[in-house]
């Protein structure tokens, strides 16, 4: 880098410690478009242990994102036209012209006008940096045949030379993107490492590029010291045990579990709370029986665990009590989703503790920073570090991964381990609970995005389609439900 910080720095180590995208929408009207994806790149490059090959993929980057801004263009160029891209003769006679009058220049600000766009998607996760270039306009068939058979083939050659013979001269973009191809072979990396593809109104070209050998190694090492930080976690109230072993055994009763909640006041205060909620209301109550059989085992087990947890992680400072005001939140979106969107009527209980419990490794994290900060420095002149050092070691920490472990620990029920372990790429979770997780992942995208933590840009799009939620649009109507319903029946 250039020695100055990018301007969104923070946003980027966000991303990263979160396994979430960074997306970056460059102004081509700017000028400085270079400058900004060298920027960001740098950033998730040395993230990567990939520094090296900024260079090389700098330049690739900016052949896709000048590529997309083409398309951008031609589209807007096809509309102005009245063209239809769809169709074969039409497509023809609108590439000579456009080709033509690309050379007298066309009014660049055409694609702003109608509302098209193109972004870079900065991606850590898997041991992998994924960098995707989205462009909100599909491939016409013709194109996106066209395309597909020149990466195939590019693979194949062995030399720019050798791929010059091949191009197409229809479409302007043929040269580039055999050149990225070829820095993919070139870094050794195979065909799935370059790809462009299209769908639901978008076009993506997307390069993955794997983590360097040291710095696997180096999360592996960090993995271990995670294992070793939270075994030493305490662990939960004994009555919190002995409860869970009460609502394990189907022989204890109603009135058993009522009576043993009613001796704890912030038990039976969170009992009632919940059972008086709109989760569970039709009435109010203050009878903690009947409030223990309205909400049920699963409703009680969320009830155990969130206090549990609440007695060991403490609740004393803004910031914890802001994420438990979240979470509540985020277990409401959770247990709605999974009866309205998903329609698991199974799921719902499940759902609202997986949301409620979500942000676990936040909060541990969260004490981390807290006790480390008065020792930091003591810490750095004895090891002979700066302090930032220490702010590294930190930023390399998954809160993800440790909330898993501190649920394992704590002898969580699996499907909420899984649900906190793939907390920002839901897809890997195992069959038995994929659902699960999409729920509690669906509503954590909506608490981010109801807080403007995040974009529509940055979830995971096959989990949105596969959830019933295609698009921006479908996004929106379900989170303008959800919110709805909070107005109607506050959490």
């Amino acid at each position: 880098m250039n020695g100055r910080a990018p301007r969104k720095l923070p946003e980027m180590m966000k991303a990263i410690r979160e396994s979430s995208p960074f997306v970056l929408e460059p102004d081509p009207s700017a000028g400085n478009g270079e400058d900004a994806i060298r920027e960001t790149l740098d950033v998730f490059l040395a993230k990567s242990g990939q520094e090296a090959l900024s260079g090389i993929l700098t330049y690739c980057a900016m052949e896709l994102y000048n590529n997309a801004l083409k398309a951008n263009l031609k589209r807007a160029y096809f509309t102005r036209k009245g063209l239809r891209i769809d169709s074969p003769e039409e497509y023809e006679q609108g590439m000579r012209s456009f080709k033509r009058e690309a050379m007298q220049g066309i009014d660049a600000k055409l694609p702003a006008e109608t509302g098209m766009k193109a972004s870079l998607v900065f991606h850590v996760a898997d041991e992998e940096l994924t960098l995707s270039v989205r462009n909100n306009t599909a491939l016409a068939a013709q194109e996106e045949e066209r395309i597909a058979g020149r990466i195939r083939r590019s693979f194949a050659f062995s030399s720019l030379e050798e791929a010059l013979g091949s191009i197409d001269e229809t479409e302007g973009a043929g040269l580039g993107i055999i050149i990225v191809a070829l820095a993919m072979k070139k870094l050794g990396l195979g065909r799935d490492a370059f790809s462009i593809s299209s769908s639901d109104g978008e076009t993506v070209a997307r390069m993955k590029i794997p983590m360097s050998e040291a710095m696997k190694a180096g999360r592996r090492d960090m993995a271990g010291k995670l294992l070793e930080f939270v075994g030493k976690l305490p662990e939960l109230p004994e009555n919190v045990h002995r409860i869970r072993t009460m609502l394990a055994d189907n022989l204890t009763s109603m009135h058993d579990l009522a009576r043993i909640i009613a001796a704890d006041p912030a038990m039976s205060a969170e009992t009632l709370k919940l059972a008086n909620s709109a989760v569970y209301a039709a009435s109010s109550t203050a009878d903690i029986v009947e409030a223990v059989v309205r909400i049920g085992v699963r409703g009680l087990e969320c009830v155990v665990l969130s206090l549990g947890v609440q007695s060991v992680l403490g609740k004393k400072t803004d910031f914890i009590r802001d994420l438990w005001a979240r979470s509540y939140r985020t277990a409401w979106y959770a247990r709605s989703i999974a009866r309205n969107l998903l329609k698991r009527k199974d799921l719902l209980d499940d759902a609202y503790s997986g949301g409620l419990l979500l942000e676990l490794g936040t909060m541990v994290l969260h004490g981390v920073d807290s006790s480390a900060e008065r020792r930091v420095r003591a810490y750095c002149d004895r090891k002979g570090l700066s302090p930032s050092a220490f702010e590294e070691t930190l930023e390399g920490l998954d809160n993800a991964l440790v909330g898993a472990l501190a649920a394992e620990k704590w002898n969580f029920p699996t499907n909420l381990v899984e649900a906190l372990r793939h907390r920002y790429a839901p897809s890997r979770a195992s069959e038995r609970h994929k659902t699960f997780v999409r729920a509690v992942y669906l509503a954590d995208c909506m608490s981010r995005f109801a807080d403007s933590a995040a974009s529509f840009d940055h979830f995971d799009k096959t989990v949105l389609s596969e959830s019933g939620i295609p698009d921006r649009a479908a996004f929106t109507a379900v989170f303008d439900q959800l919110k709805k319903e909070i107005r109607a029946k506050p959490y």
